[in-house]
């Protein structure tokens, strides 16, 4: 395993301001521990590819292990029951990714009203973060309708409304190129 800053960031980010979370080098990676029990890990691979690593339990392995891209962990072919490796790329948020490119596209193009775009970006996050900490509580978490319900609402308005104002702010201000280009970088 090799020490990767960039995979270990992610998995400090994904964990968040958890008051009793340590970070200790070992097995070539970084462990997470929480009031000092391991919970996670971070390393790259010598063949490049990233993992984490997940300590789930005994009892919710199987289910774990139906996620994209799970599998179990088994250094030097002994299998260690309760805990899953997961390929980064299927830890990919996305949406986190996204959002970020956008905020910093409109910040690099002068958009009058990107402090507001990032805002709604805040609320939508700390909602998913609310979600996410109910799913990590109880590993049988199943969000709700009215959260779905609150999510598809949300993305149907912030589209409709502040992106499709932003879209016209970039078309009629003849920046087109320049955003595409800052949405690749």
């Amino acid at each position: 395993m090799v020490y990767d800053e960039g995979l270990a960031d992610r998995m400090r980010d994904a964990i968040g301001e958890e008051a009793n979370l340590t970070a200790k080098r070992m097995m070539g990676g970084v462990c997470f521990l929480i009031n000092g029990n391991m919970v996670s890990a971070a390393h790259r691979e010598k063949t490049g590819e990233g993992l984490f690593m997940f300590r789930v339990g005994k009892e919710n392995e199987a289910a774990a292990l139906s996620r994209p891209g799970a599998r179990p962990f088994a250094p030097g072919g002994r299998r260690m029951g309760g805990i899953i490796f997961v390929p980064e790329g299927d830890c990919d948020h996305r949406i986190y990714r996204h959002l970020a490119v956008e905020e910093n596209m409109l910040e690099a193009l002068g958009y009058v009203n990107a402090a507001e775009h990032k805002s709604s970006h805040v609320k939508l996050l700390d909602q998913l973060d609310d979600i996410w900490d109910d799913m990590l509580a109880d590993f049988a978490f199943r969000p709700d309708d009215a959260a779905r319900k609150w999510l598809e609402s949300w993305l149907f308005q912030h589209v409709r409304s502040e992106d499709f104002q932003y879209r016209d702010w970039i078309v009629a201000a003849g920046l087109e190129a320049e955003a595409e280009q800052k949405m690749k970088e």
